[in-house]
């Protein structure tokens, strides 16, 4: 369901009346990465995205910030699998896990010129799926938001320890 490409970012933060959701990964999982910017999210759920995975694939800063995350769809239009293969040993790529956040347009707008969106991201809709207590998707999906790169390096990069800590 990845669609908005070619869709300015800001036009779309500009053309919305109601709050939306945007879906974070990587650092923007963080209540401080949005305290941050001033962003102050209206609600949050944990959320899955089954059709993306997360990729390091932004070129960053050498040695300090080597790459930043983004997203990517599965191949066949997010219904097949991918697996990471070293040697004998193959380990399937999870899907995108993250965290949802419902943001006024005033909220989205401001979070995507904190992003470089336009520049260093495009804008995408997917689906996203809240976990229940058994750590499985349930319920209806939310359409949201995410963040994908514009111009993905390839091979992908291996993050700072920032990311995860």
């Amino acid at each position: 369901m990845a669609s908005g490409k070619g869709t300015p970012a800001w036009k779309i933060a500009v053309q919305m009346k109601e709050p939306m959701w945007y879906i974070g990964y990587g650092s923007n999982m963080k209540a401080s990465s949005m305290q941050g910017r001033n962003v102050t999210p209206l609600a949050t759920e944990i959320v899955t995205v089954p059709s993306h995975y997360v990729t390091f694939d932004i070129f960053g800063i050498p040695y300090s910030e080597p790459c930043y995350a983004s997203i990517e769809e599965f191949p066949e239009g997010g219904t097949a699998q991918l697996e990471l293969v070293h040697g004998n040993y193959r380990t399937p790529v999870p899907p995108l896990c993250g965290v949802a956040h419902l943001l006024t347009p005033t909220d989205f707008h401001r979070l995507l010129v904190t992003e470089g969106s336009g520049v260093v991201y495009d804008i995408v809709t997917v689906r996203a799926y809240r976990f229940d207590g058994d750590d499985k998707p349930t319920g209806p999906p939310i359409i949201a938001y995410a963040l994908k790169a514009k111009w993905p390096q390839r091979p992908s990069g291996i993050p700072s320890a920032r990311v995860f800590f």
